[in-house]
């Protein structure tokens, strides 16, 4: 649980978890944040790389001995499939199968280096402070993204503007008749600010319902308000339905732990805020907002999923999975 005591000072390895940990966050949040500027698009695939190879830097540089942990054996297993996958005749080219390889080791990179370092409760709680002050700040700036059509607009992706006419799917219709993107937040993504506002949500309501401190509950309580409010303006009800999902797991998470009392402080919080930011939404976004979520309840939970995800799902299921049963190769896309 997270605590209100003052946190207190840091060992040395302590502090060198810490070290490795924020500035790991901090140059994969600057690479992001680099591609929210014109001058910087011509460099876009240097820093999107650059998120990534900051975790392969830690698999490099960070001595010790590592803590086994538990999905190392499947993280290992997981590197060596796709790895022969370069094998396959139709791996577009041997530097992309590379580069898909050097991908997903990246990602899982972390399994492996981050054991060695000494990441105790006090070292997690400053992760997840700067993680929650990020996401809950790029929420914010989705938020005056509503407000403000055309200001604090960053670069659009390359990708959307590719897309041509496509990329107008992007775009919401807001309450007074504006056309513009989907909030963006700190991202170069029209929709981005929905994944942050979904973490804004939950270490908001980590934070309202753990903490002691009012001045904590308030700004917990104002990020997931901040949160949910940009997924509704983003519409994409997948990530509401994680927001839902996660709130029923830590109310039960804390009810079978015996804080009973934090998970009525919980249940009766939430309701509150996902009404009061729907209809903030609703009067921002008017009836588009509204007609979106309606659609999670106009049927069957699954069928809702089948017309949505579902296919997906049967198609790799039903036709790719027995058309290449042992991968297609890599750097296709």
């Amino acid at each position: 649980m997270l605590k209100s005591a003052r946190t207190p000072t840091l060992s040395p390895p302590e502090r060198r978890a810490t070290l490795w940990l924020l500035g790991v966050l901090a140059v994969q949040l600057g690479c992001q944040v680099a591609l929210l500027f014109e001058t910087f698009v011509t460099f876009r695939v240097a820093f999107r790389s650059g998120a990534f190879v900051a975790g392969l830097v830690g698999l490099v540089f960070v001595s010790g001995r590592a803590v086994r942990h538990p999905s190392r054996a499947f993280a290992i297993a997981a590197i060596a499939i796709v790895a022969l996958n370069i094998l396959q005749p139709t791996t577009n080219t041997l530097l992309c199968g590379l580069a898909q390889t050097a991908l997903y080791l990246a990602i899982l990179a972390p399994l492996f280096w981050v054991t060695k370092l000494a990441v105790t409760p006090a070292v997690f709680a400053r992760l997840v402070v700067a993680m929650w002050v990020w996401y809950t700040l790029s929420a914010a700036v989705g938020v005056l993204q509503v407000y403000f059509p055309g200001s604090l607009q960053p670069a659009i992706s390359t990708n959307v503007r590719d897309t041509g006419e496509m990329a107008e799917g992007l775009k919401i219709i807001l309450a007074d008749g504006t056309s513009t993107w989907r909030p963006m937040g700190l991202t170069d993504s029209p929709g981005g600010a929905a994944p942050a506002g979904l973490f804004a949500f939950l270490f908001g309501m980590g934070y309202f319902v753990a903490s002691d401190r009012w001045s904590v509950r308030i700004a917990g309580l104002a990020g997931m308000m901040i949160g949910l409010f940009c997924i509704y303006m983003c519409q994409i009800r997948s990530l509401l339905v994680m927001a839902g999902v996660s709130t029923i797991t830590y109310a039960i998470v804390l009810s079978m732990s015996g804080l009973k009392g934090r998970a009525i402080r919980l249940t009766v919080a939430v309701p509150i805020v996902v009404l009061g930011s729907f209809t903030w939404a609703v009067s921002q976004g008017g009836k588009g907002v509204a007609n979106r979520f309606e659609t999670l309840v106009e049927d069957k939970a699954g069928t809702v999923y089948y017309q949505n995800r579902g296919l997906f799902l049967e198609d790799t299921v039903d036709v790719l999975l027995p058309k290449y049963p042992l991968g297609a190769g890599l750097g296709r896309w």
